[in-house]
């Protein structure tokens, strides 16, 4: 991350998007699997699109999250 300490730039936010990207395709995989085996046609969608939406706002959050409190040099609010 980029940054400076207390600041999202564009970067960020990609970053945040990409991993939020990766883990809805998980919780795809992991909704399909866990409930019916990998039968695509009697799995439970709605039940599956509101796991995707959790899991893509809680890596959203928590990366954008990190890069707040993250300097331009990887420390963590700037001391360690």
């Amino acid at each position: 991350m980029n940054s400076d300490l207390g600041s999202i730039n564009l970067r960020d936010l990609s970053v945040a998007f990409a991993n939020a990207i990766f883990a809805a395709v998980i919780a795809v995989l992991y909704g399909v699997v866990i409930q019916n085996g990998f039968d695509l046609f009697s799995a439970d969608w709605i039940a599956i699109g509101k796991l995707v939406a959790n899991a893509v706002f809680v890596v959203f959050i928590s990366s954008a999250g990190a890069a707040f409190g993250i300097d331009k040099n990887g420390k963590v609010l700037g001391r360690i």
